[in-house]
């Protein structure tokens, strides 16, 4: 009994150490606030006023197992257009970038459709002509990370984005009195997105792909090791895509991968720093709450076996 007796009281101790410890954590920890907006968008807020700064996340419930069949690598491609901007943010004259960014659907819809048949090839080759020049035009019209030039005046850092198997974030820390700024970039990004640079964009991919994977021996092990883990579930299936895959992507498959995915319920957003709960609580509501609910994405039917 005496040995338990002094086997156990340093125990004791430690325990009690802990609970305190615990406890004086529990009472340091900053009250976190949840605010659902009227079209279902919903926001965690903590208010930290050690600095005078802020981090914003957005993120959305999409990632790479959302991805349609035979067109993987979509999510990941649509958070590389969610920097493009919008009629307003990256354009010089939208009245007239309009039309042409049309052309460059059709034309690129078309020449996509023929490279996947791999059927006429005077045509494949007259419509990447019309494709480079109608590209060529279009770039004197935009300004380019006209987005990321906004963030970075108004004193913003680690700006970036990162897609996974089951979401999409979009995050940037800013000075605290830059919080509407934020509010109003971000909801019009996601509200109202315009997919310029797309097929530039899409060329860029692959060469992500070959740096992370396809010359990187770690990149390559672990892609082998999910296709095989996996039998059905689309985790089996790389969040880049594969490169067949990629490089077949279309502007009318992204909007509609948009339109489908990104409804405001879809999404939450988490605000961390010095902020005033209830100013912020109103405009959450006046910039994120403006954006049209586009209905529940669907569910993943597939069931992985028992492995």
């Amino acid at each position: 009994r005496r040995f338990l007796q002094v086997l156990l009281l340093p125990t004791l101790f430690l325990f009690t150490a802990f609970g305190a410890e615990e406890e004086a954590l529990a009472a340091r920890m900053p009250e976190v606030r949840q605010f659902t907006l009227s079209n279902g968008m919903q926001f965690l807020v903590v208010r930290r006023s050690e600095a005078p700064v802020f981090h914003g996340v957005i993120t959305f419930r999409v990632g790479g197992v959302d991805d349609p069949k035979n067109v993987s690598g979509m999510a990941h491609l649509f958070e590389h257009m969610a920097f493009k901007g919008t009629k307003a943010i990256g354009t010089k004259d939208w009245a007239k970038e309009k039309p042409l960014l049309e052309q460059i659907e059709a034309v690129g819809e078309e020449l996509t459709a023929l490279e996947i048949s791999e059927g006429g090839p005077a045509r494949r080759a007259a419509l990447r002509l019309e494709l480079d020049r109608l590209q060529a035009e279009h770039k004197t019209l935009i300004h380019q990370n006209e987005l990321a030039e906004i963030y970075t005046e108004a004193g913003g850092s680690r700006m970036n984005a990162t897609t996974g198997n089951d979401r999409t974030n979009y995050f940037i820390s800013l000075p605290s009195n830059r919080l509407e700024l934020w509010m109003l970039v971000e909801s019009e990004r996601l509200r109202d997105p315009v997919l310029r640079e797309f097929y530039v964009e899409r060329d860029v991919v692959p060469e992500e792909r070959r740096m992370r994977v396809d010359t990187s021996p770690q990149g390559l092990m672990f892609e082998s090791l999910l296709a095989t883990a996996f039998t059905a579930h689309p985790y089996r299936v790389p969040v880049i895509g594969w490169m067949s895959d990629i490089q077949k992507l279309t502007m009318t498959q992204a909007r509609a991968f948009y339109d489908q995915y990104y409804s405001p319920d879809n999404g939450f957003g988490v605000i961390v720093g010095d902020v005033d709960l209830a100013k912020t609580r109103a405009l959450l509501e006046r910039y994120f709450g403006r954006i049209p609910k586009r209905g529940a994405p669907p569910l993943i039917p597939t069931v992985e076996p028992p492995q």
